[in-house]
């Protein structure tokens, strides 16, 4: 409540304990207190353009030079990092949270642990809002970061950058344990398998027909091959995919994380 409303609560009741008339004074009481508890209720929790957030959320803030108590440099964007999400605040706008407004596009945030993923800002649900975050508040508690989701990808069907193929686990292995991981298995009868290599430039990852191929991953190299460096090789287990899985396209072989630098 604003001194503006104070002042016309005041102002009301003063007039309603001046009236002679009963009646009167007693209708305009009752006008004054509903009047009153319409303004004392819970307004929506707003961020000024020039308001510190460090003052505000428990999370890790950086950027917006504190220029004085309570203010910052809206030239410079401020980041407010949560455990889950990276929210970055820009330019003069004030941020209103009390879900009901748009969320301002000077409101932009990354998603996912490392806040890597870009993501779409949204009011989280079910919030009770109020002008003050309570003691040890985080900006999840008010904003929420949705990732994009990409699992309508045609080429590789049920499986997104953040739900990756089951094969993409075996590029991380080096001593087997694992389904895709395999000594020239070639799959059932009829199923032509195709194996997993570095590409040419050692930056992502390709299929190959042929396990005796050089360039095929090794998920569990043979005792023999490591003691005489890869001149001799005995069923070496190396990363495959049945060729008549749905998943065995590039697209999702794209999915998987890049190969570490050799």
């Amino acid at each position: 409540m604003n001194i503006v409303k104070i002042l016309l609560v005041l102002g009301l009741g003063y007039v309603a304990t001046t009236q002679k008339v009963e009646k009167t004074r007693n209708m305009l009481l009752v006008v004054t207190g509903l009047l009153a508890f319409c303004m004392f209720s819970v307004e929506g929790f707003t961020i000024a353009a020039d308001q510190a957030m460090g003052n505000i959320f428990s999370d890790t803030i950086t950027g917006g030079l504190t220029t004085a108590p309570g203010t910052r440099d809206v030239s410079t964007p401020v980041v407010v990092t949560s455990p889950t999400n990276r929210y970055t605040f820009s330019g003069d706008a004030a941020i209103d949270l009390n879900g009901t407004a748009p969320i301002p596009t000077t409101v932009t945030c990354k998603t996912g642990t490392a806040g890597d993923t870009a993501g779409t800002v949204g009011y989280k649900s079910g919030v009770t809002w109020s002008t003050t975050p309570p003691s040890g508040a985080s900006i999840d508690d008010y904003l929420t970061c949705e990732a994009a989701d990409d699992s309508a990808n045609s080429d590789c069907p049920g499986y997104t950058s953040t739900n990756k193929p089951p094969f993409c686990e075996c590029l991380k292995k080096t001593e087997g344990g694992h389904y895709h991981c395999n000594s020239g298995w070639t799959g059932d009868t009829g199923s032509v398998g195709k194996y997993i290599a570095k590409n040419a430039a050692g930056t992502g990852w390709e299929f190959k027909d042929d396990y005796t191929d050089e360039k095929v991953y090794k998920c569990d190299a043979d005792m023999l091959s490591s003691i005489s460096g890869g001149a001799v090789e005995l069923f070496s287990g190396k990363c495959f995919v049945k060729k008549d899985e749905t998943y065995t396209t590039q697209e999702c072989l794209n999915l998987c994380d890049a190969p570490t630098p050799s």
